[in-house]
């Protein structure tokens, strides 16, 4: 891979994926999280429909736009489920990948991301690497920055924590055939409200044990 126009801001684990955020030359960041091979969604196009999530459509036609972005929702035709359109993350999700060294060199990784360069986004300016362009974004949040804010690190990894979350969350246990799946019955079984309380403490363990 060539000379790399962006500068990786963080690399961690977070709910059995890879995720990193980096910072690009034009000052905004973008969010990462990788899945593995055994994954459902691996080697998925994120704005092609998927017969995986297909059987979860009607849950999809209740819920809020939250922070999807609007065109995947309002453009939905009803039908077709794509992971742009399913996935609560900053603006959607607008980017995959895989084994080509982006964001970072990982092999055997399906990348899902996301950009923080939307309409109401604004550019850290001390990190657009071009002096003309940082002058025109410059002068452009000085006329119109009140519209605008910038997503700190911290506010992209907590993004990026949450698509992992959402990649890792009841019905993809089930689909990849987890070891805790008899276990996870009983406890929805015995008592639904500590679901919740089962999961969180299920994907800390996973993550010691590097089950994907």
């Amino acid at each position: 891979m060539g000379r790399r126009s962006y500068k990786v801001e963080k690399h961690w684990q977070a709910f059995n994926c890879e995720c990193v955020v980096i910072m690009t030359e034009m000052g905004h960041r973008c969010g990462y999280v990788g899945i593995r091979e055994n994954h459902p969604l691996y080697g998925v196009n994120y704005h092609e429909h998927s017969d995986f999530l297909e059987q979860w459509s009607e849950q999809l036609r209740k819920e809020e736009i939250g922070k999807r972005g609007i065109l995947p929702v309002v453009c939905w035709d009803g039908e077709t489920i794509s992971p742009e359109a399913w996935f609560h993350v900053h603006g959607s999700i607008t980017y995959c990948g895989g084994n080509d060294g982006y964001p970072i060199e990982l092999p055997n990784v399906w990348w899902y991301g996301y950009d923080c360069g939307h309409c109401d986004d604004a550019p850290s300016i001390p990190d657009i690497s071009n002096p003309q362009v940082r002058a025109i974004e410059q002068r452009f949040l000085d006329d119109f920055g009140w519209r605008r804010v910038v997503r700190t690190l911290e506010y992209c990894i907590e993004e990026c924590e949450n698509l992992a979350k959402q990649l890792n969350e009841l019905p993809w246990m089930e689909a990849l055939d987890h070891p805790a799946k008899s276990e996870l019955r009983e406890v929805m079984e015995s008592a639904n409200g500590e679901v919740d309380k089962w999961i969180k403490k299920r994907q800390e363990k996973d993550g010691e044990n590097g089950i994907f």
